[in-house]
């Protein structure tokens, strides 16, 4: 099964580090960053809007938890936002890139 696990941050250069990382350890084939996302949500009994970075992580189901725990030990917000769903693949050609690229 696959996932897409999304977190978001505020910070380029933790997008940028967690995304690297994730694909030097071939937690995931594709890793997707969205700039200029606004952002606006309750925290600490305050409601505050954000310019902040999607990042979306393609992945195998089976790296579900390695991904989680590097996402938290990389990420600058006390926090993280980590949701996921499941999704297919339509393409067989990409699938097999898709399959071949992850652990």
């Amino acid at each position: 099964m696959f996932v897409i696990i999304e977190t978001t941050t505020n910070d380029i250069k933790t997008a940028n580090l967690i995304s690297k990382t994730l694909l030097d350890k071939q937690l995931s084939p594709c890793v997707q960053t969205i700039k200029n996302v606004i952002s606006s949500y309750v925290w600490q009994n305050k409601v505050l809007t954000d310019n902040e970075i999607i990042i979306r992580i393609k992945a195998s189901s089976n790296n579900y938890d390695k991904i989680s725990n590097l996402v938290k030990t990389l990420h600058n917000y006390d926090n993280p936002e980590l949701i996921s769903y499941k999704f297919n693949i339509l393409s067989s050609e990409y699938k097999t890139w898709f399959s071949d690229s992850s652990n």
